[in-house]
């Protein structure tokens, strides 16, 4: 589970909300189906666990900011989660989070543009 406290915590910078989240969506699944969580170290039901985080997450940081910042920013950082870390294609992230290819891929770029400026900063000269 420490696993999935680090990606509650990344997404949503709230210790106490991190584990509440987690709790939430543990509880959830055991009451859809009693042996879930001792099916969490097979990939598809790790997967399906991390999926309903990110998507519990996402609901919980629409309640939390009406003017949708924090929505943003939490769909911003599961997408590089997803991509970055997991491997996620383009694709799955876009169902996943429920947003367009072409936000997914805005994501992207922008993660990839702000790697390059803070190598070209690093360095002191830039990146031609």
């Amino acid at each position: 589970m420490d696993q999935y406290y680090q990606v509650a915590n990344y997404l949503i910078e709230d210790q106490l909300q991190a584990m509440q989240l987690i709790i939430d969506v543990a509880t959830g699944a055991s009451e859809e189906d009693e042996s879930f969580l001792y099916k969490i170290d097979n990939d598809y039901f790790e997967r399906q666990f991390l999926l309903r985080l990110i998507s519990l997450a996402t609901k919980r940081s629409q309640q939390t900011k009406t003017k949708g910042k924090l929505l943003n920013h939490v769909k911003k950082k599961a997408c590089i989660y997803l991509f970055e870390i997991r491997g996620e294609s383009v694709d799955n992230i876009a169902m996943v989070l429920n947003i367009s290819h072409q936000e997914v891929l805005a994501y992207i770029d922008h993660i990839q543009m702000n790697f390059a400026t803070a190598q070209e900063r690093d360095n002191g000269r830039p990146l031609n």
